[in-house]
């Protein structure tokens, strides 16, 4: 086994910070902007969903790769926004909904109809199916983008 000598280590300390500095400068930031919440109750939930994310999209949330929540009672004049930093380039789609009565999943009616606000990137809103990941799917070039998500009950 050879040995390392300090000069080597720190070279190797230099390109792993220099790595991780290119890796940080390719991730940006997808701000979403909520509008049509209706209510102060229960919490406002969202998830960022990757590609490879795309089977549990939209209401898999515990699969989303990133999530975000909001108290409802923050919400100003029906809308609010948050902010998903660190996201490198990439295809994303956003799901959301208002968890009222905040039990962390969504409320259904008959045949799977949504009892409770939600919405999705593209502002996709298919007759008697969920969105697909496709229909919601963002190209995101790892800068700083804004999407803007009308929520539905």
């Amino acid at each position: 086994m050879k040995k390392r000598t300090p000069l080597s280590i720190l070279a190797l300390a230099v390109a792993a910070v220099s790595v991780a500095a290119v890796a940080a400068a390719q991730a940006g930031r997808i701000s979403v902007t909520l509008t049509q919440i209706e209510g102060d109750e229960g919490t406002i939930l969202c998830g960022l969903f990757r590609q490879s994310d795309a089977d549990g999209f939209p209401m898999g949330r515990s699969s989303a790769w990133k999530r975000l929540d909001r108290p409802a009672s923050a919400v100003r004049d029906g809308r609010t926004t948050l902010t998903f930093d660190e996201v490198p380039a990439g295809r994303y789609a956003v799901s959301c909904m208002h968890d009222e009565d905040g039990n962390g999943e969504m409320r259904t009616g008959a045949f799977g109809i949504p009892k409770e606000g939600w919405g999705v990137s593209r502002n996709v809103s298919p007759t008697m199916r969920a969105p697909r990941f496709e229909e919601a799917v963002v190209d995101f070039d790892g800068s700083q983008t804004s999407l803007r998500i009308r929520m539905q009950y």
